[in-house]
């Protein structure tokens, strides 16, 4: 099997898999040369990660151009109930087809035990709602994200984010082997970019 990447500046094309982001897919003129090296044949198979996020116009988008009507949508994600309540339910009808709780996964020794530390930055949450991260302002469907996923960047940017982080990963984690859920590429270079500075 031959597989490709089509995000950012990569734009491997015409492989029998194509792994994507939603980001670069939500360009017309990307989805357009996808489409022309499938030979303007669209995918019977789609699998999305971080499936919460599918009702977001710009995966609407996506699964509209790119997703056979027929086409199995399978939909991956750690955290399958929205904030807002919206049902995933309008892109993926059949509902969850698995489903394993986090304390199973502890039990089974596939995840440690959390352990809840709170630690107070300077980010400014100001004016960023629920409603404007997923794209949809003023009840409007449509709003493009990236002004205020570009508002949040800026706003981590200007905050002592990455500073508490790695004093607390110093202090509590003991420079253990760590995984960090950053906001986006950005803010995990970021990190990346502060940690490695230390």
């Amino acid at each position: 099997w031959k597989v490709g990447r089509v995000q950012g500046e990569y734009n491997e094309l015409g492989r029998q898999i194509t792994i994507a982001s939603v980001d670069t897919l939500a360009i017309e003129s990307r989805r357009d040369q996808l489409l022309a090296a499938q030979g303007n044949q669209r995918f019977d198979i789609v699998d999305v990660d971080e499936a919460h996020g599918a009702l977001c116009v710009s995966y609407e988008i996506v699964l509209a151009c790119l997703a056979t009507p027929e086409a199995l949508v399978l939909g991956m994600t750690a955290t399958p109930y929205r904030q807002d309540r919206k049902s995933l339910l309008q892109i993926f009808p059949d509902g969850l087809c698995y489903y394993v709780d986090i304390l199973d996964l502890i039990a089974q020794g596939w995840l440690i035990s959390p352990v809840a530390r709170r630690f107070d930055t300077n980010f400014n949450g100001e004016n960023l709602t629920i409603e404007s991260i997923y794209g949809v302002e003023n009840g409007e469907e449509g709003k493009a994200m990236s002004d205020t996923q570009a508002k949040i960047q800026y706003r981590i940017e200007q905050s002592n984010r990455y500073e508490i982080a790695y004093a607390a990963w110093d202090q509590w984690i003991e420079r253990r082997s760590t995984l960090i859920f950053a906001n986006d590429i950005h803010d995990a270079r970021g990190f990346v970019g502060y940690f490695n500075k230390k």
